[in-house]
């Protein structure tokens, strides 16, 4: 399988040249069928309030089937990066993921969302973990600042992924924390890692980019190196996951006894009776 990370800017609040500027990067880098494709966070308004408060559900759903006739168009496995979604008078920070024939397989809601930039206050918290099956692979969905929480990846390792997704708008004066934990966090769960940041500058404030793919080893296998608009690629053997996981059988030897964080304990810590521990 091909992975592609698409690094693309964002302009605020103007999901049509966003799409606009999608499908000329997916056309100029000849993408086609049996590869899976991640995309940015919330590439219909990037971080524009005033837009995410705008957003209606018949706008959310015209974006969302224009990412899905993209899946269709080029064949591809698309993590349709994040959208703004709008729920009733609810928002949301969702990722849609698409098949070969363009219909949505699953949705992600993100469930950190980060109060430094108060995005708490515009977007209500997601719950639940999501792993698909993309032609008998198990593809897992976080978003951004997600990466900072480990339990919610090896959730999504114990449902069996093989492939984890990180859309990101992650800036760059943090690089140093969005490259250690993403090679960590395929590292600890031997899986293959795409972390897929947006392009450019937001509000002549924060650059963005270095976007990379990691192998279950840990090694880069593919890296933007730089904060422009740009797509990075890698031809992966997916057989190699699983023999990551033989050689090094880590997964296989937790001790969720020792841990008491692991919901697979019966009768104990459970989302329903945290006292009990």
């Amino acid at each position: 399988m091909r992975l592609v990370a698409v690094q693309m800017n964002i302009v605020e609040g103007n999901p049509a040249e966003n799409l606009d500027t999608l499908r000329e990067m997916l056309e100029t880098a000849k993408i086609k069928g049996n590869e899976f494709v991640c995309l940015p966070e919330l590439i219909n308004t990037g971080y524009n309030w005033n837009a995410i408060r705008a957003v209606d559900e018949d706008s959310c759903n015209a974006f969302v089937d224009e990412l899905g006739n993209l899946a269709r168009k080029y064949s591809i496995s698309l993590v349709g990066g994040s959208i703004a979604e709008a729920d009733g008078d609810l928002r949301f920070n969702t990722s849609y993921i698409f098949s070969p024939e363009g219909d949505v397989i699953g949705k992600y809601r993100k469930a950190h969302l980060f109060s430094v930039i108060d995005e708490d206050r515009y977007f209500a918290e997601g719950a639940d973990p999501v792993v698909v099956d993309i032609d008998g692979v198990k593809v897992g969905v976080a978003i951004c600042y997600d990466l900072r929480f480990p339990e919610l990846f090896r959730r999504m390792i114990l449902d069996g992924a093989e492939i984890i997704a990180l859309p990101a708008q992650w800036p760059l004066k943090r690089a140093h924390i969005w490259r250690t934990l993403s090679i960590a966090r395929a590292i600890e769960n031997q899986c293959v890692f795409l972390a897929v940041n947006r392009a450019g500058i937001d509000r002549n404030v924060e650059e963005y980019g270095l976007s990379l793919i990691v192998n279950p080893w840990g090694s880069v296998i593919a890296d933007a190196k730089g904060s422009g608009a740009c797509i990075i690629s890698a031809e992966y053997d997916l057989s190699e996951v699983e023999k990551a996981r033989e050689a090094v059988p880590a997964l296989r030897e937790r001790r969720p006894d020792v841990y008491r964080l692991d919901w697979e304990i019966a009768g104990e810590i459970t989302p329903e009776n945290p006292e009990d521990g």
